[in-house]
């Protein structure tokens, strides 16, 4: 049986429905203002022209947005492992990666925003460059922008800098342009060699605010020889190329395919 209540209002009916831990529902006739409580296993409510109803609203939960972000990575060994920054793999509850399924994190340093990720699969590793890089310089960003809503993105610019804000040494400062979803990538100079992992780009409107003037294509990449000292010291020793001739723009994108890996972290907590 329903529990029967004789409250004077509408909303009266609906808070006590709201307040009982038994209720599931409740039903308000309007001419002769009774309210009827639904308990857990009671039939369920007549509707009717007199009679308003409704379900208790802690019952009803909105349905759950499945929670990811994205960036990049890319493969500094045959057996799998995937080099990315620290802030894109840090929360995730599941990193993926499509074709080679989901991977779990085998080191990090948060200092320098590095990440080592292991996989199933045999990739193939990308070549780091022997030597600093220099201002001035040609170099390619490589990425999944956007979570990859624009594929594999391939951008070409300068080397402006080989520090960072405030004369940083963990970064070089470059030009060609990048977005959210690039962080973790390869920064490529014009052999197709790794010179940096790209990290961050300036923050238009808070340089705006500050300065008065956007800035423009001020980005940021942690420094090659910091991201091979950090494989290293996790046992994986980084594939290192020797001098070689410049390469087609068209040519190094066409290998960076091989080894650069959109990374989805879904449940971020």
């Amino acid at each position: 049986d329903y529990e029967r209540l004789d409250p004077p209002t509408l909303s009266d009916c609906e808070s006590r429905c709201g307040t009982e831990p038994e209720c599931r529902a409740f039903s308000y006739n309007i001419a002769k203002k009774v309210c009827f409580l639904k308990h857990a296993g009671d039939m369920p409510l007549i509707r009717h022209a007199e009679a308003i109803t409704g379900i208790k609203i802690a019952e009803v939960s909105p349905p759950e947005e499945p929670q990811f972000s994205s960036g990049t990575g890319f493969a500094v060994s045959g057996d799998g492992l995937i080099l990315t920054n620290f802030h894109v793999v840090y929360r995730c509850d599941v990193i993926a990666i499509e074709g080679l399924g989901a991977g779990k994190i085998e080191a990090v340093d948060r200092a320098n925003d590095l990440a080592l990720v292991k996989f199933e699969g045999h990739p193939s590793p990308v070549t780091f460059r022997s030597g600093s890089v220099q201002v001035g310089e040609t170099i390619f960003a490589t990425g999944y922008p956007y979570s990859g809503f624009l594929g594999l993105h391939f951008t070409d610019g300068i080397v402006s800098s080989i520090t960072g804000p405030e004369n940083d040494p963990t970064f070089l400062q470059f030009t060609a342009p990048i977005q959210p979803g690039n962080s973790g990538g390869p920064l490529l100079d014009d052999r197709g060699q790794v010179v940096g992992v790209i990290n961050a780009r300036l923050r238009d409107i808070e340089m705006l605010e500050a300065s008065g003037a956007l800035p423009q294509n001020i980005n940021f990449a942690i420094h090659g020889d910091l991201a091979e000292r950090f494989l290293k010291r996790n046992g994986v020793e980084p594939v290192m190329a020797a001098s070689s001739d410049a390469l087609a723009p068209s040519e190094i994108a066409k290998r960076a395919k091989f080894y650069t890996y959109r990374l989805t972290c879904l449940g971020e907590n």
